[in-house]
């Protein structure tokens, strides 16, 4: 990668890097699950848009011409900055909405990045704070041993749905399973584009429907289809979302 940077001109870096950039938002933002870190573009732009910040206020613009050129140039850099706000975001809402079924995932964990995984640990951590504080004294003393962080989550989710269950012991147990994690829906339907062809392309997972298929998908068609279905055509790049 090192040695194909060094061959373009920075100009063709920067159309490149904010090009990859824009499809990772769009696929962050369309898919139910968190896909993995766009490193090299959010660190290349955001690197880029910081030194013409420092140019800016070390006086680097001065005369008529290059103020008008950084005017310019200033507006793409906001939306860039937009842009990568937008897909940071994007990103931690998903990281929140689903924080225990990513804990227990080695494979979403591995999608993270350094500064994520430093949001996850402390993210994790107010919330368990908050919700011992919250729920785990109201608890029947023979239950409490078994009481998990995903166990007071939901009985947390419980109480801002209006659920007004009594607090028996029987109850308790049921809802402290594993199970109840939430968990991305894959099954969700999205718009996907192909980025190469493909002769079949499986609908389902079930063998009893293995007749169900798509077939002769032309590179550039759009579809939309459950994500399960493209989930690792998604992964692999053999197509992106719309």
């Amino acid at each position: 990668m090192e040695d194909e940077d060094a061959s373009q001109p920075p100009q063709h870096l920067a159309r490149d890097r904010l090009k990859r950039l824009k499809q990772a938002w769009l696929n962050e933002v369309n898919a139910p699950e968190l896909l993995p870190f766009e490193t090299d573009a959010v660190r290349w732009l955001h690197d880029a848009v910081t030194a013409q910040n420092e140019q800016a206020e070390a006086g680097a613009y001065q005369d008529l011409n290059t103020k008008f050129a950084f005017a310019i140039y200033r507006m793409e850099m906001d939306r860039i900055r937009y842009l990568l706000s937008s897909y940071l975001r994007a990103r931690l809402r998903k990281i929140e909405q689903h924080i225990f079924h990513l804990v227990h995932n080695e494979d979403q964990l591995r999608r993270l990045s350094p500064q994520e995984r430093a949001f996850v640990s402390n993210y994790r951590r107010i919330l368990q704070n908050h919700l011992d504080q919250a729920f785990l004294q109201q608890i029947p003393g023979a239950a409490k041993p078994s009481c998990n962080m995903e166990f007071l989550l939901t009985m947390w989710r419980h109480a801002h749905d209006d659920f007004h269950q009594p607090l028996t012991l029987e109850n308790f147990r049921s809802l402290n399973d594993p199970q109840i994690i939430e968990q991305p829906n894959l099954d969700r339907h999205v718009f996907c584009q192909f980025d190469a062809p493909l002769d079949v392309l499986p609908l389902s997972e079930d063998p009893a429907d293995r007749d169900l298929v798509l077939r002769d998908v032309r590179r550039g068609d759009v579809y939309l289809l459950r994500y399960r279905v493209v989930r690792e055509l998604l992964l692999d790049q053999t197509a992106h979302l719309v």
